[in-house]
């Protein structure tokens, strides 16, 4: 539950630095996305590499574990919501 709580969060926090530096909304969620990702990966290999500490590779496996489902169903979402929004005739997700 902490993980998927810290992954909302962390994802929230560059969605919105995304929305801060006026990015569009693809940019804003590839932002939000690599926010989330990149904070654990970082903090996994200093454990594991620096401190030698072997068993924070097991809370990176839990963390990708829950990361994964969590994150492919915000992706499936944003998509959902962006074949809504555009316009009729326009191939979603591509720029005009």
């Amino acid at each position: 539950m902490a993980g998927a709580a810290f992954l909302v969060a962390a994802m929230s926090v560059g969605l919105g630095l995304g929305r801060l530096l006026r990015l569009n909304a693809n940019d804003s969620m590839t932002v939000g996305i690599v926010f989330a990702v990149r904070n654990v990966v970082v903090a996994s290999a200093i454990a594991i590499s620096i401190l030698g500490r072997l068993e924070f590779a097991e809370i990176a496996v839990v963390y990708f574990l829950v990361e994964v489902p969590l994150l492919l169903g915000a992706v499936a979402a944003y998509r959902r919501w962006r074949t809504r929004i555009s316009a009729p005739g326009q191939i979603s997700g591509l720029p005009t």
